[in-house]
């Protein structure tokens, strides 16, 4: 949005394309004058210097990230993360490289131009852009303060409304994050591998929340053995906002415990993250509606948070008897 970006101060724009103009210039050095570097360092010369042409590409590709990044910060702000994470991981790899005796210690002077000095500016941008998007979270929801309002205009793909579903037994709204997300993938195996084994979930009613189109979540929902399963596309977030779901601080999207939960995910269950669909940040909840009134909202408070299956379960029977 035009003044979203407007709040993002313009040397954020002049520091991305400072570091867009660096990477690809000393990328086409590395690629053209693979020598240069080493001869200048009194080093001997690479022994195989096509990986060290390899690494001089991979440099300059990042810079082009970072010249289109310049344009939308707001938008490209995955490829200014990654680029920090690039930036910072790189001399704990030059000084192991030091310690086991592999490279001298003068072969890492380029680090200060190349890392270093971008860590501080690439943190602050990163920074501005969680505290923008938090501000717009919070504006978005005061113009949807009106829970019950949106949800009497809200119907499933199927054209069923949550609020007539609720008056029959108690509805349980499963809000997902993005469908490319490892954590949302391994919430629906969970949720299709035991309403196969479990009774009382298999009786529960649920509603799946997503920002995908109707057809992108049908094809999901099979994808995970929930076929058939009720499900709303909602990709202007317009239920996250009025439940207050928030949009996560970087903390809780790349915090350790939140990697340590995505490669557990993976290895185990071969969860892969897949294409962007839908917004990054926005953390995942849940909502139980009973009778046509909210019971219930649990808010998560990382994006690998998964459902109580043990809560969820309880709760249905003792709903359904009031």
């Amino acid at each position: 949005m035009p003044h979203d970006q407007n709040a993002l101060p313009h040397w954020t724009t002049t520091i991305l394309k400072a570091a867009a103009f660096f990477n690809i210039a000393w990328g086409i050095w590395i690629v053209f004058f693979p020598s240069a570097y080493f001869s200048l360092l009194g080093m001997d010369l690479p022994r195989y210097p096509v990986i060290w042409q390899g690494l001089g590409m991979i440099v300059a590709l990042f810079g082009v990230g970072y010249a289109i990044a310049a344009g939308n910060p707001l938008r490209h702000w995955l490829v200014i993360l990654i680029g920090f994470f690039g930036k910072a991981g790189v001399p704990f790899g030059l000084l192991w490289a030091y310690g086991t005796g592999e490279l001298p210690l003068r072969f890492g002077l380029i680090l200060i131009v190349n890392d270093l000095i971008w860590w501080i500016p690439f943190l602050i941008i990163l920074y501005r852009i969680t505290r923008v998007l938090q501000n717009r979270n919070a504006l978005d929801s005061d113009s949807d303060s009106d829970i019950y309002h949106i949800l009497e205009s809200v119907c499933t793909a199927s054209g069923n409304s949550v609020v007539d579903l609720s008056q029959s037994g108690p509805v349980h709204l499963i809000f997902l994050r993005h469908f490319g997300c490892t954590f949302c993938r391994e919430t629906l195996a969970e949720f299709g591998s035991r309403r196969q084994r479990e009774s009382a979930l298999a009786s529960a009613h649920l509603v799946f929340v997503h920002m995908g189109s109707p057809c992108r979540g049908e094809m999901m929902l099979n994808r995970y053995h929930l076929s058939g399963m009720e499900h709303i596309s909602d990709p202007h977030r317009r239920l996250y906002r009025a439940f207050g779901f928030e949009r996560a601080r970087l903390g809780q999207l790349l915090g350790p415990k939140v990697i340590l939960r995505g490669i557990r995910a993976i290895l185990t269950g071969g969860h892969w993250a897949g294409r962007l669909e839908g917004d990054g940040f926005q953390l995942p909840g849940r909502v139980l509606m009973h009778r046509g009134k909210v019971v219930q909202v649990v808010h998560y408070k990382t994006a690998a948070d998964h459902p109580d299956f043990t809560e969820l379960t309880k709760l249905n029977p003792v709903l359904a008897d009031t």
